[in-house]
């Protein structure tokens, strides 16, 4: 369904362009799952839910495993959410700007990284932060339109050797070449919680720790409210920055997972159905009711929205009048809203790592979202079948039934949806062990 109503070819395309002609289509198994290998993938962790899910996977383990680290060596950890007040009128790609430039004010300027020439100490500096995990999170609900986010996970509390001073371009002498510097903390040191801590019985240096985590929360809410007003977005108390520590290791996993996988699973939040029914009841409310009893039930992830369009499109002509929906309007107002959401996230990174943050915690480098998607490449082929084979199943749109066939049914039950078309597939057998 996505391939028809996407404009990225690269999105149009994936999973249903062969790759060799004259290899075809392979079938393989990892981890319970199946999923054809030669075709071509998108890559795409906005708008691809396949391949979407594979990177925000991996993206979330690397999260969990940084926090971890940080947390089991001594240091404090923050999951920072950062909301604007919104209207059903505003752009997504407006917001979206907004929310990215907001946050660069935030993490720039001599408040944060402090004025050497000067001798004044920055944020960043006086609480120890090795760096930030930055996830954008996109959701829509029918009364107040788009609604993009940020969630962070903020490591502080980590002494480093002084970061080396980088003249501008024009002071750079011929020949000069960047300074190499060592980001692993050497040392942590204690960091209260503004919500929590025994203040009468903190020590001068934890005192002074907490007064200016204190400053930089305030003049994170400060920064933050003007900085959208002045975009011409309205501030509020509600919607604007909010801090929860990281306590255990146990937590430490779960932000990791949170800040990746937002867009998907909406972690934290109860499962709940998206069907059809469900959208409808909704619809049918007046306006001043309530969205299914809870502020933010009526909002819905970009995906649950391409469902809500698949399920809208199964509906036959009778079920549509006893419900009374004008189907075809319900799916124009969702294609708008697709076609809105690519375009605002072309372009924009979903997840970013601080620089110097991996090296920090020892983590190596950060493996590309083609590489992450290829990784399925080492499952085992247990079927195949020809290139005009492939693109026949992929003209009737049955690509997806086919593969879910034979990942429930194995080799047997990709036979009996391919002889249903007239089709057939060839078997692999499994590599024998000289």
């Amino acid at each position: 369904m996505l391939w028809n109503i996407s404009h990225i070819p690269g999105v149009r395309a994936c999973g249903r362009g062969v790759i060799d002609h004259d290899q075809g289509v392979v079938f393989k198994r990892r981890d319970g799952r199946v999923y054809t290998s030669g075709t071509t993938r998108c890559h795409s962790i906005w708008c691809c839910p396949v391949d979407a899910a594979k990177i925000r996977a991996r993206r979330a383990d690397d999260a969990s495993e940084a926090c971890v680290r940080h947390v089991e060596n001594g240091g404090a950890a923050y999951l920072v959410t950062l909301t604007a007040r919104h209207y059903k009128r505003h752009r997504l790609d407006d917001l979206m700007d907004a929310i990215r430039d907001a946050f660069t004010a935030l993490t720039s300027g001599a408040q944060w990284a402090g004025d050497r020439a000067r001798g004044r100490e920055g944020e960043r500096q006086r609480m120890g932060v090795v760096g930030i995990i930055r996830s954008t999170e996109v959701t829509h609900s029918e009364r107040n339109g788009w609604h993009p986010h940020l969630h962070l996970i903020v490591l502080m509390g980590a002494v480093q050797t002084p970061r080396p001073q980088i003249p501008r371009k024009e002071n750079r002498p011929e020949g000069w070449t960047m300074p190499e510097w060592d980001p692993t903390p050497v040392s942590y040191f204690h960091v209260p919680d503004p919500k929590t801590a025994d203040r009468a019985g903190l020590n001068d240096a934890d005192r002074q720790t907490l007064a200016n985590f204190e400053r930089m929360q305030d003049r994170w809410d400060r920064q933050w409210s003007k900085w959208l007003e002045k975009q011409g977005f309205r501030p509020s108390k509600k919607y604007g920055v909010r801090w929860d520590r990281i306590r255990t290791v146990r937590d430490a996993r779960e932000a990791g997972k949170y800040i990746a996988k937002v867009q998907e699973e909406r972690p934290g939040k109860k499962p709940r159905e998206i069907g059809v029914g469900n959208e409808l009841a909704r619809l049918d409310m007046k306006a001043g009711a309530k969205m299914r009893g809870a502020a933010d039930e009526g909002s819905r992830t970009p995906f649950e929205l391409l469902q809500l369009y698949r399920q809208y499109r199964s509906l036959d002509a009778d079920t549509a009048q006893q419900l009374g929906v004008d189907v075809d309007a319900r799916l124009a107002r969702l294609r708008q809203l697709w076609d809105e959401y690519e375009t605002a996230t072309r372009g924009r990174r979903a997840i970013e790592w601080s620089r110097h943050l991996r090296d920090a915690l020892g983590m190596g480098e950060e493996a590309t979202d083609e590489a992450i998607v290829g990784e399925e490449e080492n499952g085992a082929g247990f079927a195949a079948v020809d290139t005009d084979t492939w693109r026949r199943v992929c003209r009737l749109g049955l690509d997806f039934d086919v593969t879910m066939a034979a990942e429930i049914g194995g080799f047997p039950g990709l036979s009996a949806a391919l002889d249903e078309l007239g089709l057939t597939a060839q078997e692999l057998q499994p590599p024998t062990l000289e």
